[in-house]
């Protein structure tokens, strides 16, 4: 039988740069989707706003950020009336 590796962080699989960039859009992803889910309306009109197709919205809902690129997920915000913040924090050296 083979060993397997069971890790209990999924973001373990990726390189620090690469779990920055997780991060960051699934951090976005979630902030969209809260305000999508206030607005009340449907994934076809939501789907409409955005010039998107509605399962996108769907994958959008429900956290496909694997999905979704960063500058792709900036453009919903600023559809929507957002600006997207970016801020650089200095790491602990180890």
């Amino acid at each position: 039988m083979s060993e397997r590796h069971e890790t209990t962080d999924p973001f373990d699989l990726f390189d620090e740069s690469e779990r920055e960039e997780i991060r960051a859009r699934i951090t976005l992803m979630n902030d969209i989707a809260e305000h999508l889910k206030t607005l009340k309306k449907t994934q076809a009109e939501i789907a409409r706003q955005l010039d998107i197709q509605q399962p996108r919205v769907s994958a959008l809902m429900n956290g496909h950020a694997e999905q979704f690129t960063l500058d792709c997920l900036c453009r919903y915000a600023a559809v929507l009336g957002f600006g997207v913040n970016i801020n650089l924090v200095q790491k602990n050296a180890a």
